[in-house]
């Protein structure tokens, strides 16, 4: 909870100078520190998904990483997937050409020049959010040369990710499951009174609302599992209540009542379960001090919303 996605600051990726800085960046933000451990950075790209399989290849046995999936191009359909490149390896490749060799400096696509657009060797490692059983344990790997691709304009941009520091004062731990993540809706609210009947200010965490994109309903999460696709086992994340909890004045950390709802947007047959639910408790120096189980009554949510009133303590 101490560090933060702050902002994302994309440019291209298109040229072998670009690709390096880029992996500068992931390897210690481009900061090098003599005789200190080099800390490195994130990136954020929008995939295009469509079609993978056209484009999804196994490394062959002889080769670095034999067995390993290895995306040569992006998808030649779909819309745009966030997804997290947190690192790189020069040794992945693939023949993508089919001459019998894994070449960076021929002439590969036959454009009459030799670019990144050739490149058969070097590969970003990406992440995806659908869960450890999407391809080889949540990851892939995306040959450099992918990022030059006219048809998909946006995925020749790599985001740096920027991280700010937090020190919260008091966060919500929750462990759940709901099998639509894009229908899945959660609220949150704070009172001052312990003994309140309703809450004075409530928010909604994008990540558990379907994440609408661009303010649209429709640019959602996916009508998947909140872990991905075909996983449905709960997910365990924190909330920060402290921005909450300062609409209340400074005192409000001691006490107050705590509104919880979980439900699914109108119209919708998905369903959902809580699991476990506490409060955290940290000092001024944002260090863990405590935590307090929160009681739920009955776990399940669907039609019929499910609702937690808590005293914060």
């Amino acid at each position: 909870m101490e560090y933060r996605v702050a902002g994302y600051r994309y440019t291209p990726t298109a040229t072998v100078s670009q690709i390096n800085e880029a992996r500068g960046w992931l390897f210690d933000r481009n900061q090098p520190k003599k005789n200190q451990e080099s800390i490195g950075g994130l990136l954020a790209l929008d995939g295009r998904m469509g079609e993978l399989d056209k484009v999804t290849k196994t490394i062959p046995a002889g080769e670095h990483l034999a067995g390993e999936d290895l995306w040569i191009r992006w998808g030649p359909s779909g819309y745009g997937h966030g997804i997290t490149c947190v690192g790189y390896d020069d040794q992945v490749g693939f023949d993508v050409n089919g001459d019998g060799k894994i070449t960076n400096d021929i002439d590969s696509n036959g454009d009459g020049k030799v670019t990144l657009a050739d490149a058969e060797r070097g590969a970003f490692i990406v992440v995806n959010s659908w869960g450890k059983k999407w391809s080889n344990d949540g990851k892939i790997y995306l040959l450099y040369s992918a990022m030059v691709d006219p048809t998909w304009e946006r995925g020749n941009f790599l985001g740096r990710i920027e991280v700010s520091r937090h020190l919260p004062q008091r966060t919500l731990k929750l462990k759940l499951d709901c099998n639509k993540r894009s229908d899945l809706r959660v609220s949150i609210g704070i009172a001052r009174d312990k003994n309140a009947t309703k809450p004075e200010h409530e928010f909604e965490p994008q990540v558990l609302n379907g994440w609408p994109l661009f303010g649209n309903r429709r640019n959602n999460v996916g009508e998947v599992p909140l872990a991905g696709p075909g996983d449905d086992i709960p997910l365990e994340l924190g909330i920060d209540l402290t921005p909450l909890l300062s609409k209340l004045g400074p005192d409000a950390v001691v006490d107050g009542r705590l509104f919880l709802s979980f439900s699914i947007a109108e119209k919708s047959e998905a369903l959902g379960a809580l699991h476990s639910c506490a409060i955290r408790s940290y000092d001024a120096k944002g260090t863990y001090v405590s935590e307090s189980v929160v009681s739920i009554p009955d776990p399940f949510f669907g039609n019929t919303p499910l609702t937690i009133e808590t005293t914060l303590h």
